[in-house]
């Protein structure tokens, strides 16, 4: 897991993004279906 204690703020906004979206992937039919992020991303 990502430590975002130590990231800087744009580092740390990457850093959600990609986590939310690997776990988007993992669980697609999960809560991440139903947020905007995976969505922002897959364009």
């Amino acid at each position: 897991m990502v430590d975002f204690a130590t990231l800087s703020p744009p580092e740390m906004a990457l850093g959600f993004m990609l986590t939310v979206h690997l776990a988007g992937q993992r669980a697609p039919r999960g809560p991440f279906l139903s947020s905007p992020v995976p969505r922002r991303l897959a364009r």
